[in-house]
């Protein structure tokens, strides 16, 4: 394979692609491809009923054509593909090489499920699907893409705000930190955005627990440097685009115009970096 620029893609559904509706369509780009786990990413009850991630090892990564994802009789937007895209038409992609983007997203998972924690399965997958994506010739990352929340609002509910806040600080602290030591030999920004506006507003307990997500981001991006947080309060929802009452998922559209502002935010950087 030519050398690859990686952008790793990382978190719970909106990540994983979701979005409806009309909008840009990714029609494929054969400089783009996509490293991902072809197994079963969803989620199987227990012995005692308990909705279990199905994700297990042996890992069986596969590298193929950038695609979106097809779920439920239809294929879904991505923000890491229209992410990518930008990153071409812009010039960032020199010619002879390729966008290899590490698909570790996965719909429903957080921190509070032991999903993305230190030693937890989705972070240990994601650092075998890094070993992966380096050992392509002439690799290097470029960004790393996050967006994940919604679940650590949905099953902290009974948190108040400030304990969310510190749980979810500490927690994307250290998964921030591990990834920046896991890819020290490389220079690249860590990116995120808050969640759905539609999603917010359903009642005070999710509003508050949103922003409690969001501001624990906030200050982690802060602390650890090259990291930035994407505005997300006017992008609408899919059930605000289709009706379909689905309010924590970003629609076709607002995944499109994600994308891009998540690449304004590199751009950002980029240009700090010629800057010094």
């Amino acid at each position: 394979m030519m050398g690859c620029d990686i952008i790793i893609l990382a978190g719970q559904s909106n990540a994983e692609g979701t979005g409806i509706g009309d909008g840009p369509i990714f029609n494929g780009d054969d400089r783009i491809l996509q490293l991902y786990d072809p197994q079963d990413n969803g989620f199987a009850p227990n012995a005692d009923g308990e909705m279990i991630l199905k994700v297990k090892k042996p890992w069986q990564f596969l590298i193929a054509p950038a695609k979106e994802r097809f779920c439920d009789g239809c294929d879904r937007a991505n923000f890491g593909l229209w992410f990518a895209t930008e990153y071409i038409r812009r010039g960032f992609l020199e010619n002879g090489r390729k966008i290899l983007i590490v698909n570790a997203a996965v719909g429903g998972t957080g921190f509070k499920r032991k999903h993305w924690g230190e030693g937890d399965i989705l972070s240990d997958r994601l650092y075998d699907m890094l070993d992966t994506a380096f050992a392509q010739e002439d690799s290097r990352l470029v960004a790393f893409l996050w967006h994940q929340g919604e679940h650590d609002v949905f099953e902290n509910m009974d948190l108040p705000r400030d304990c969310l806040q510190q749980r979810y600080h500490d927690a994307l602290l250290r998964l921030f930190s591990n990834v920046k030591n896991k890819c020290k030999q490389f220079r690249f920004p860590i990116i995120a955005a808050g969640v759905c506006e539609d999603y917010r507003v359903q009642n005070e307990s999710y509003r508050t627990g949103c922003d409690a997500v969001l501001n624990a981001t906030k200050t982690v991006c802060k602390e650890i440097g090259n990291a930035f947080v994407v505005d997300t309060h006017d992008l609408i929802s899919n059930h605000q685009a289709v009706g379909n009452n689905d309010k924590a998922h970003f629609c076709r559209q607002s995944l499109y115009v994600l994308g891009n502002r998540y690449f304004e935010k590199y751009e950002l950087w980029h240009n700090t970096l010629d800057q010094a």
